[in-house]
């Protein structure tokens, strides 16, 4: 056996580039001279029987027959040409890496090649434009979850919103047809038209709205309830209910919009008479009873009630509510948002509230029997109860409640207060005009002789930049039962005596609240009529 050379190994690359015709580069030359040195020491080891991992069956037969282990490459240079073989194998992983076409000689290292001057100036530009708008972030490191407030549609429902508070919107309705999509505005209690959204985008408007409301957007089948809170453009902030309806072509999306500026909220600003309000007031002092405010759904009732909690949240009042939902965040207010899925109703709730030491216990609104047998205890117990009820008078009320089945000397006993409301729409002061009525026509509609000489006052038809139609804006008209002595010694005789109870209510009835704010030149004795004339000819 002979030792291999340099003089071999150059002969052998040679001879190895001649028949590939120059194929092989110098680096591919340079390892394939490495490992061939590798390989015919691993076979001398191997014959010698001190090859180890390489030599095997070779190096075992040479001892077995007893041979002398010839001349062969020092281990240590067959250790430097395997360590060399692999850090140049390394070196071909780092290049293709950071993709840098380099030729290196088979003795050197790869280097990491540093970033360019060009590579930092552009990072520093990046980072320079995040610190001075912290809204634009790069699109590779925005998470997946946060929504994006610059693509068209979230664009067009912040412009929606911001137009429906502008306007002084109580609703935003979404609507899918066949042919495209609606969208209306409730402003002062009638629907008007609103935006018409781009086609492209108005698919999408309905999955928007309840990311914001944290809703499933893969559910599309089954109604869904969510709420958000955000700041208006006006830098107002504003509470939304967000309600969807799967419906024929498409989710129906409707936003109530609720003002969560308490300047907006007081007695003072619901639209009851001096007399009126001195009787609410009073009653809202006293430590116990049971105050029923009623109406139709957007009557104002909500509002009411939260007027009221305001006027009692102090410091020594322990005070509750039981909602479904919570309308509006008040601080201060202990509020719970029943859950009827896991079983947190009115009822179970009003049972734990009774035991966390209230001193007034607000009632969303009573739903049915063991809601108002609780409500009533609880009046009767020392604790001052405002709750809700859907009738259309204050005098229907009372009939409700006893169909419900609570006993005549249970209302006597608890009830304070009935307060039956709507909201009637006010003439806007910039464009209304004069109404010159017939003395007949006033006469009928319930005027007494001493208003005649005063000055009414009707709609402009087509409005001003101020006003939808001629109204601005819209106020409450209040009818009170209060359980004095003479109404409770009438509710205990019976059916009999309906009638007399009818006569003494159309003193405070609905219909007169109507008239005297036409008299006092607030709105029109077409509002009036529209609104109350209906609920006259049932009394």
């Amino acid at each position: 056996m002979r030792t291999i050379t340099n003089t071999d190994l150059a002969v052998t690359n040679s001879a190895k580039c001649d028949a590939t015709k120059t194929l092989f580069t110098a680096e591919q030359l340079g390892q394939f001279a490495t490992e061939f040195v590798v390989t015919i020491d691993a076979k001398e080891s191997g014959e010698s029987g001190t090859g180890g991992e390489m030599g095997g069956e070779a190096g075992n037969e040479g001892r077995a027959r007893g041979k002398p282990l010839p001349a062969s490459r020092n281990n240590e240079e067959i250790e430097s040409a395997r360590l060399e073989t692999r850090s140049r194998q390394n070196g071909k992983q780092q290049i293709s890496t950071t993709n840098a076409k380099k030729t290196t000689a088979p003795s050197q290292t790869v280097k990491k090649q540093a970033p360019t001057k060009e590579a930092n100036e552009e990072n520093g530009q990046k980072s320079e434009a995040t610190k001075r708008d912290p809204k634009k972030v790069d699109p590779e490191k925005r998470e997946s979850g946060t929504p994006n407030t610059d693509s068209p549609v979230a664009q067009f429902v912040s412009r929606l919103i911001d137009t429906a508070f502008q306007q002084r919107a109580s609703d935003i309705h979404i609507e899918p047809f066949e042919q495209g999509y609606r969208i209306r505005l409730r402003i002062d209690g009638l629907l008007q038209p609103g935006p018409v959204p781009p086609k492209e985008i108005a698919g999408k408007l309905s999955s928007r709205i309840k990311v914001l409301g944290q809703l499933d957007i893969s559910e599309r089948r089954l109604p869904q309830d969510g709420r958000l809170r955000l700041d208006t453009v006006f830098h107002t902030a504003l509470d939304l209910r967000i309600s969807s309806l799967p419906t024929l072509w498409g989710e129906k999306i409707v936003l109530r919009l609720l003002n969560v500026d308490t300047s907006h909220r007081g007695i003072e600003h619901l639209g009851l008479e001096q007399e009126q309000k001195a009787i609410l007031q009073r009653l809202l002092s006293q430590p116990q009873g049971l105050i029923l405010v009623t109406g139709p759904t957007g009557s104002g009732k909500t509002m009411t009630l939260y007027s009221a909690l305001d006027l009692l949240n102090e410091n020594q009042r322990n005070i509750s509510t039981v909602e479904d939902p919570v309308e509006i965040d008040v601080h201060g207010i202990n509020q719970v948002n029943v859950n009827p899925r896991i079983g947190l109703d009115f009822a179970t709730t009003l049972r734990a509230l009774l035991r966390q030491d209230p001193d007034v216990i607000m009632v969303g609104e009573i739903r049915d029997l063991e809601t108002a047998n609780i409500a009533i205890r609880a009046a009767q117990t020392g604790h001052l109860v405002l709750s809700t009820l859907h009738t259309n008078s204050a005098f229907a009320t009372l009939e409700r409640l006893i169909q419900m089945g609570i006993p005549r000397h249970n209302l006597t006993t608890s009830i304070s207060l009935i307060m039956a409301q709507r909201l009637l729409r006010k003439l806007c002061i910039h464009c209304k005009k004069i109404d010159n009525l017939p003395t007949t026509i006033l006469l009928e509609a319930g005027i007494n002789q001493d208003s005649l000489n005063n000055t009414l006052f009707k709609a402009h038809q087509e409005g001003c930049y101020y006003c939808h139609q001629g109204y601005q804006g819209r106020l409450g008209i209040f009818e009170l039962i209060q359980m004095d002595q003479k109404t409770l010694q009438l509710l205990e005789h019976g059916a009999e005596e309906i009638s007399s109870i009818t006569s003494r209510l159309q003193n405070n009835a609905l219909r007169k609240a109507a008239l005297e704010k036409v008299i006092q030149g607030i709105t029109s004795l077409q509002e009036a009529n529209r609104l109350t004339l209906m609920e006259e000819s049932t009394l």
